[in-house]
């Protein structure tokens, strides 16, 4: 009860901040996805740039011909070996990006199973739901008209995910609203649906 008295101020404190709160919640994005995307991105940037250099290399040496690049030869070579080069650099730069990214992976992984091994050895299903009818009976409380008649399964999610979003600010303050949110749906899987 006392835990849940704790979780159930905290909780106020922080509607009554959120009304001033105008921060946007960004969107985790998983180091895994963000190197998935750029990896794959440099790879079509390196393959184009390179496909781009095969062409200009054969026409500047006359193996093939192309009719329209023969008219202004001297603007095409200067133009397919700026955009070869351009998609080039990218493509390095691209690559570049994703192998700082690979090693970023692997420190989030550590982190996200820290994060699950605390909460779940700390708090357990039940727990999260006697703050989250603590909650509901606050609402009520504050505002009578909002009598839960029937908690459908749809309150009592958001009320436990409440409960865990006020948990894990509590103990990593440093973390992001998007990487809350994020960690927050991972633990509510966790805790309520394995």
């Amino acid at each position: 009860v006392l835990l849940a008295n704790e979780v159930l101020h905290s909780m106020e404190d922080e509607q009554r901040g959120r009304q001033f709160d105008t921060e946007p919640v960004r969107v985790h994005v998983k180091a895994s996805d963000k190197y998935t995307d750029t990896s794959s991105s440099a790879f079509s940037f390196l393959l184009v740039g390179t496909f781009l250099m095969m062409i200009l290399l054969l026409t500047t040496f006359d193996i093939i011909r192309i009719s329209f690049l023969s008219q202004a030869r001297t603007l095409a070579d200067i133009l397919l070996t700026a955009i070869s080069v351009s998609f080039l650099c990218i493509g390095l730069l691209s690559w570049r990006k994703a192998l700082l990214l690979e090693t970023k992976i692997q420190e989030e992984d550590q982190f996200n199973e820290s994060v699950y091994q605390w909460f779940l050895s700390t708090y357990t299903g039940a727990q999260i739901d006697q703050s989250a009818d603590a909650q509901m009976d606050q609402d009520v409380a504050m505002n009578p008209e909002k009598q839960y008649t029937i908690i459908s399964d749809e309150i009592r999610c958001l009320k436990r995910m409440d409960v865990i979003r006020e948990y894990l600010k509590r103990e990593y303050r440093q973390l992001d609203n998007g990487y809350v949110e994020y960690l927050c749906e991972e633990l509510y899987q966790k805790v309520f649906e394995s």
